[in-house]
């Protein structure tokens, strides 16, 4: 079984496995991580104020495409990650980047894609200052 929590990054001190799903510093969870070209005019627009509802919306169209597109290209790293699902055995981990907000991070999206293939989702994690 996959247990999941999520949390912000930067806010967060190590309570378990954390999975970085950055493109930043994400090393190990770099196919989850969102491209650039996805992910720089969605962050501009959040920092400028502009974000609509219908940016979000898009933004989560597109990581879904590229999620779907990382599956095909690393099916071995996706196999695990359907491996922890399907054990006997408990597996926990703390998926994190750096958005404050989670209603409107990739984090989230992920949670949902995973939940679809049989994890537990347990919710965010509360931010303690490093």
């Amino acid at each position: 079984m996959l247990n999941l929590y999520t949390a912000c990054l930067s806010h967060y001190k190590d309570q378990g496995a954390i999975l970085d799903v950055t493109r930043l510093t994400g090393k190990d969870g770099l196919i989850f991580a969102p491209s650039w070209e996805l992910l720089r005019p969605f962050l501009d627009k959040r920092k400028n104020g502009l974000l609509s509802p219908a940016d979000w919306l898009l933004y989560r169209e597109g990581y879904l495409r590229e999620m779907k597109t990382s599956a095909q290209l690393n099916g071995d790293d996706w196999a695990t990650w359907k491996s922890y699902i399907q054990s006997e055995i408990t597996f926990e981990f703390t998926l994190c980047c750096y958005c404050i907000a989670p209603d409107q991070c990739h984090r989230s999206i992920l949670v949902e894609i995973f939940k679809k293939r049989g994890a537990v989702y347990l919710g965010e994690r509360q931010m303690r200052l490093l």
